[in-house]
């Protein structure tokens, strides 16, 4: 069993969550959704231990889980997302550089591509400061 109990988040000054608290028996699923930079892959990282910048409790089998680090890291897997981009380089710049060494000719529509996936006002930001949903 998995319990959450009170968690609380804060990135840059900006609440993840706060409060949030639930438990999941064997064989039972949950569902996390959210907009870009709310907080699911920084949630899932804390739940699986590999982030350790909350406060609250999470329990293994009803023990924390840094008691029983060992037995909880054997029974967790987490598949995260390794994106393929130039985290130095901006969206903007990103997009460039891959259309570039595929041949293809920028004709103005990376900032229109950009703004369809949610990241208007975020083409010249540094990729290393947005979340990894961005």
């Amino acid at each position: 069993m998995l319990e959450a109990q009170d968690l609380f988040c804060e990135r840059d000054d900006r609440v993840l969550f706060q409060r949030l608290s639930f438990s999941l028996s064997p064989g039972q699923v949950m569902q996390i959704q959210g907009s870009n930079g709310s907080g699911k892959t920084t949630l899932l990282r804390i739940l699986c231990g590999l982030n350790t910048d909350y406060e609250g409790r999470i329990l293994w089998e009803n023990q924390p889980i840094q008691k029983l680090r060992t037995q909880f890291r054997d029974n967790v897997f987490f598949l995260g997302h390794a994106p393929a981009i130039n985290k130095s380089l901006s969206p903007l710049e990103n997009l460039r550089w891959f259309c570039a060494s595929r041949g293809v000719r920028d004709n103005g529509d990376i900032p229109a591509a950009l703004a369809a996936f949610g990241l208007a006002g975020y083409e010249d930001v540094p990729c290393y400061v947005m979340s990894a949903g961005q």
